[in-house]
């Protein structure tokens, strides 16, 4: 677990588009894994050579002057439009081009401005005149996620839940049993977005739906990742995913005139999944502050579920 430092500590600057609305409410927490990967300094060299689907290796840079111009976006559209290709994505260090990002490298080439959605098609080797269905579709998911996010940001939840909806179906439809967690992280994102959004409406409807929406996460991330407890950024997301899920679990129980007996059930075993888990590195006083808040949670729901 040596990279959970790493990773809570740059969370402290690189994270973007997080949902925070009220204390005690879900919110974003996958920017958690968005550190730096070492990469050699190469030749500034512009964009030339098409991309050898057998052998290319593409690294978007993730310093911070790349992450505020839009980088992790890059990422992660690559990253979801390679799903089943022989080309690898991974993250970069800083390529020295400061206010040309998001910059990727590929081979001895460094791209700059890899934002459109037309030059990451390009990087790809995807063909302007017949562009595969399949990146077309996973594009709009990406396009239907951000407006989601937008919406929230103007506190209309009701149509943010039902853009991230249909995103993540959209996004989900094209991904398969072979794909990895890197390749869906945009997914896991915008379903804990999703319930976030869902707990700020009031009905018990909503609320049951954001149990649902976190669910999906910790399934997604279970399902795309061989060993959590091994994998820093699987870890990172699982305990994220778990702590949505049982704050959902809580606010389902509030709405409800008589406490329901099997939510408290499953809410308990996911407080136990959670503490159980290794308490991650680089907490803040705050984080701890909450799972301390937990602890005592999970005692509270031992007696209460024993007495119901």
């Amino acid at each position: 677990m040596a990279l959970h430092l790493l990773a809570f500590s740059f969370l402290l600057y690189s994270s973007i588009d997080a949902i925070s609305v009220d204390s005690g409410t879900l919110t974003s927490r996958l920017s958690l894994w968005r550190g730096h990967l070492s990469a050699s300094s190469i030749s500034d060299i512009t964009e030339s050579s098409d991309v050898d689907p057998a052998t290319t290796t593409l690294e978007v840079c993730l310093s911070p002057g790349c992450l505020a111009d839009g980088a992790q976006l890059t990422l992660q559209k690559l990253q979801a439009l390679s799903d089943g290709s022989n080309i690898k994505v991974q993250k970069g260090v800083c390529c020295s081009l400061c206010g040309n990002g998001p910059v990727v490298l590929n081979g001895n080439n460094k791209i700059r401005k890899v934002s459109s959605d037309d030059k990451i098609l390009k990087l790809l080797g995807s063909d302007d005149q017949s562009p595969d269905p399949r990146f077309q579709t996973i594009l709009q998911s990406f396009e239907l996620i951000q407006q989601a996010r937008q919406a929230v940001k103007s506190r209309d939840f009701g149509a943010g839940v039902e853009l991230f909806q249909k995103g993540v179906d959209l996004g989900m439809d094209q991904s398969s049993s072979s794909s990895s967690l890197a390749q869906v992280s945009y997914l896991v994102e915008a379903l804990q977005e999703q319930a976030c959004a869902l707990l700020q409406l009031p009905d018990k409807e909503s609320k049951t739906r954001a149990v649902d929406a976190a669910q999906r996460s910790v399934d997604l991330i279970k399902r795309t990742s061989e060993c959590i407890t091994d994998d820093d950024v699987a870890f990172l997301s699982y305990y994220s995913s778990l702590e949505s899920l049982q704050e959902a679990l809580e606010s389902c129980n509030k709405v409800v005139p008589k406490v329901d007996k099997e939510i408290l059930r499953q809410e308990l075993e996911t407080l136990q999944k959670l503490m159980g888990l290794p308490e991650p590195l680089g907490l803040t006083s705050t984080q701890k502050n909450k799972r301390r808040s937990q602890g005592f949670r999970l005692q509270k729901l031992e007696r209460d579920v024993s007495l119901v």
